[in-house]
């Protein structure tokens, strides 16, 4: 079966960005899924620090980003809410080729994804019966 994953809305805590449902699959009798991560300010506040400029990260809402170690996951998506928008073509230069992809929430209300995002985590994007992001 699908794993399927909520991606909170970054300004409403009662509210999903999208439901994204991760493929699953057996190895050597075990069930694996693909790892999944979010990095954002919604939680524990503006954390993430622009190494480039020394200031908190407030371009985006969240950065989500799917691939096959959660470890990894968990780092890439932290790169790309530092490096805003260019993030997502940062991911796919250096690691698309391995299998990582991503989405993001920008503070205008879009979601944006990798090119190959909505292929490797079919999505269903609440338009309608979601709150539209702030």
């Amino acid at each position: 079966e699908p794993w399927r994953v909520g991606l909170q809305h970054p300004d409403d805590r009662d509210a999903l960005v999208l439901v994204a449902e991760l493929p699953t699959t057996v190895v050597d009798g075990v069930p694996t899924a693909m790892g999944i991560a979010t990095s954002g300010s919604y939680e524990r506040g503006a954390h993430v620090i622009d190494g480039r400029t020394g200031l908190a990260c407030t371009e985006l809402g969240s950065a989500t980003v799917v691939g096959p170690s959660i470890a990894d996951a968990d780092a890439y998506a932290t790169i790309v809410y530092a490096l805003g928008e260019p993030g997502l073509a940062w991911l796919v230069d250096r690691m698309g080729s391995r299998g990582y992809e991503a989405c993001v929430t920008t503070r205008d209300g879009r979601l944006l994804t990798t090119p190959v995002f909505d292929l490797l985590v079919p999505a269903w994007r609440h338009e309608g019966t979601a709150p539209r992001l702030r």
